[in-house]
């Protein structure tokens, strides 16, 4: 499943600073996705930052500079 968010701050999205901390739970069903790959992305596929959930689907990754 693939998720966007554009980080340009157009409307809808969500705006961002370099350096910023992104964090999160993954969940299916209500259940967290234990290690899952989570990648930031802007739309044009540009790779910012990665990160796996932990047992609990929980991540947190800070986005390098964009």
């Amino acid at each position: 499943t693939h998720v966007f968010v554009d980080p340009t701050g157009k409307p809808g999205s969500v705006a961002m600073s370099r350096g910023e901390r992104v964090t999160g739970q993954l969940t299916s069903q209500g259940v967290g996705v234990g290690f899952a790959l989570v990648e930031i992305r802007n739309i044009s596929g540009t790779l910012y930052a990665t990160a796996l959930t932990d047992p609990d689907g929980n991540f947190s990754v800070r986005v390098e500079p964009f």
